[in-house]
């Protein structure tokens, strides 16, 4: 499975991206799973009659962080099994920069397991400025915006996250100016993109390839083995 998490602030032009980016992929004849364990978890809150502060410190939090940090480790830890491709709507940026704000117990733990593999990540950068007009009102706990200082220390966050971990950035894209779906500049961006993802699914599937043929081989050569018998 090749994983490409798609980071960005609210606002930031996700949702519009994957949506470009699904309808690229399958024209090309790749079949995309889109897993947003955020988006779950509220849904799932929603559904037992509570909410999913991400940036507020109480019980309801450390479940729901919990339940995403599981749900994205679940998606990681598959990733050597398959050739799909799945495209992670936030993940570990977005995961590290909610862990500073928990009041989680063993955050040493929670912090190794996301670092322990980083997947290829898209960057959406948009300034706090531009968050706080989008999502002008949702300043409140269901948002999981909470207040202007929280966006701005997000915002600074990612940025030194995305600096520290740059290898890891596939492709970083400035959204302060809504996304222009019909501008060749975008399309280009599009495009480019998209042969990365082929490029790194190649890659990655040629790898389990070469995995799968070792392991026939192993078995083949262990069968053709002469069974050992114990001295009684």
């Amino acid at each position: 499975m090749t994983i490409i998490c798609i980071e960005g602030m609210k606002g930031a032009g996700k949702t519009t991206t994957i949506n470009f980016l699904v309808e690229r992929l399958k024209k090309r004849g790749v079949e995309v799973t889109i897993v947003a364990p955020f988006t779950e978890a509220n849904t799932h809150f929603e559904k037992v009659g509570g909410v999913f502060p991400l940036l507020l410190k109480d019980e309801t939090v450390k479940q729901g962080f919990n339940y995403v940090l599981n749900r994205y480790l679940e998606v990681i830890k598959t990733a050597s099994l398959s050739k799909e491709l799945v495209l992670l709507d936030r993940g570990w940026i977005t995961l590290l920069c909610a862990l500073e704000d928990s009041v989680l117990m063993g955050k040493s733990f929670c912090r190794d397991s996301i670092m322990e593999k980083i997947p290829p990540t898209l960057f959406l950068n948009v300034g706090p400025k531009v968050t706080l007009e989008r999502r002008k009102g949702e300043l409140d706990a269901k948002s999981g915006l909470g207040s202007e200082s929280l966006v701005e220390r997000d915002h600074e966050r990612r940025l030194q996250l995305k600096k520290t971990y740059q290898s890891h950035i596939i492709a970083d894209w400035d959204t302060t100016e809504k996304l222009d779906v019909e501008s060749k500049a975008f399309n280009e961006q599009l495009d480019c993109l998209v042969e990365k993802i082929l490029s790194n699914m190649s890659v990655v599937n040629e790898m389990l390839e070469k995995s799968q043929d070792a392991i026939e081989m192993a078995a083949k050569a262990d069968s053709k083995s002469p069974t050992l018998m114990r001295k009684q």
